[in-house]
């Protein structure tokens, strides 16, 4: 009876745990590392949600792959789950983020005291180094060369917060969501 409740058993962690699995990030901000040790580099940060594809194990670690990025490394596995988290009444940040967002908010603010208009209605931290802003009809109806001139002003910003030299990238989309621009680091 033992035997078989021990092959139960494993047979049943076998198909909770099997590379090809879907995984996400049941922490707040995860680093995704290039070797199975917290010591390791960063390869990516991810925030709470995120999907991840199970490549294998490795003792209390797990080899992934960021779903929709390309990028792979380890995560220890207490910071996923085999279930998505419930969505979060409030979207997760991170530090940096919040450095970022106290300056855009200004450099916003300051160009529409200076010229009265308004580019940008808002921006989110959309998880590995990535930022998402709404463009306002005045940035949509400026000239390329001020679109792209208020773009890398802003990408600026962000890359100057996060400060880690990660794959970074800002993206302009409009109230819809759809997307107009993209500045990115790889």
């Amino acid at each position: 009876m033992r035997k078989v409740l021990t092959s139960l058993f494993l047979l049943a962690s076998t198909a909770i745990a099997a590379p090809g699995d879907k995984l996400f990030v049941s922490g707040s901000v995860v680093n995704i590392r290039e070797k199975p040790a917290a010591s390791a580099g960063i390869v990516a940060k991810v925030s709470r949600g995120q999907e991840l594809m199970e490549f294998g194990r490795e003792g209390d670690w797990i080899a992934v792959g960021v779903v929709g990025t390309g990028k792979d490394g380890y995560i220890h596995q207490s910071l996923v789950s085999g279930t998505p988290p419930q969505a979060d009444a409030t979207a997760q940040t991170t530090a940096e983020y919040e450095r970022f967002a106290a300056a855009f908010r200004q450099l916003n603010d300051s160009i529409h005291k200076q010229y009265g208009i308004r580019l940008f209605s808002g921006s989110s931290y959309k998880g590995d180094g990535i930022v998402e802003i709404t463009a306002t009809a005045d940035w949509i109806g400026s000239a390329a060369d001020n679109q792209s001139s208020s773009l890398q002003t802003v990408y600026q910003l962000w890359d100057a917060a996060e400060g880690t030299g990660l794959p970074i990238a800002v993206y302009v989309v409009d109230k819809a969501g759809r997307p107009l621009a993209r500045l990115a680091r790889r």
